[in-house]
């Protein structure tokens, strides 16, 4: 009888540790690059920017800031996951799987909090699936911001009768807002550069590093004047 009992426990402990959500989360702890992601079968990946992520506990962080919570639903295969992001405020229901070092999602990414968590990691006639692959990175350290995309908020057109070009829209709460950047300002330079057509412009202002200073001078109301923009770091848009 007392062989049975001991039995019994040692079972019982097996499937706690095997349960336990402190083990789940430790294994996702560290750094993680964006590799790709595939929407309806379709691979895109990102040669230009880097969307890397931070995990440290349950939260996610991206650029220094936090981005996201984890939610991790234990003892079910594949492993459910949730991602609850800060701004705007959003759940994201999924399923994840780790591979040595690296990290696959397939999420719900419709718009909302709609319940529609993926049963497999198949994106193709899946309208509202993506699939994002990760690969850890190792020993990285220093500025949270390295290496990611810069952010100014601004859209700008071409104006073919004056062969002008025109800030045509502020985003919201950008750093080019908060700079004091508005619609219609005529844009005359970019960090001193003469701003003459739309695609050297657009490159020059892409090339800008998240907490960079970037000088855009413009003219308003006939006068020119120098507006200073303290660059951003990217949005992580991918499930928005």
């Amino acid at each position: 009888m007392r062989i049975a009992i001991c039995l019994g426990m040692l079972a019982f402990s097996s499937v706690a540790v095997a349960q336990d959500p402190a083990k789940s989360f430790q294994e996702l702890q560290g750094t993680w690059k964006l590799l790709a992601v595939t929407e309806n079968g379709v691979v895109r990946e990102f040669p230009d920017h880097q969307f890397i992520w931070v995990i440290t506990g349950k939260k996610v962080h991206y650029g220094g800031e936090h981005l996201a919570t984890l939610s991790i639903h234990i003892g079910e295969s594949p492993r459910p996951i949730d991602i609850e992001f800060q701004q705007p405020k959003h759940t994201n229901e999924g399923i994840y799987k780790l591979e040595d070092d690296k990290l696959t999602l397939c999420v719900n990414a419709q718009p909302g909090d709609a319940k529609d968590r993926p049963a497999d990691f198949e994106t193709k006639n899946f309208a509202n699936r993506k699939l994002l692959i990760f690969e850890r990175i190792k020993d990285r350290t220093g500025d949270p911001t390295e290496g990611l995309g810069g952010f100014v908020g601004v859209a700008i057109r071409a104006d073919a009768d004056t062969k002008t070009l025109i800030i045509d829209n502020v985003l919201k709460n950008s750093p080019a807002e908060m700079a004091g950047l508005m619609k219609d300002d005529v844009l005359r330079k970019v960090d001193g550069i003469d701003a003459s057509d739309l695609l050297s412009v657009v490159k020059l202002i892409r090339r800008a590093k998240p907490k960079s200073d970037l000088v855009l001078r413009v003219a308003r109301a006939g006068k020119d004047q120098d507006i200073t923009i303290k660059v951003g770091v990217l949005p992580f848009h991918i499930l928005e």
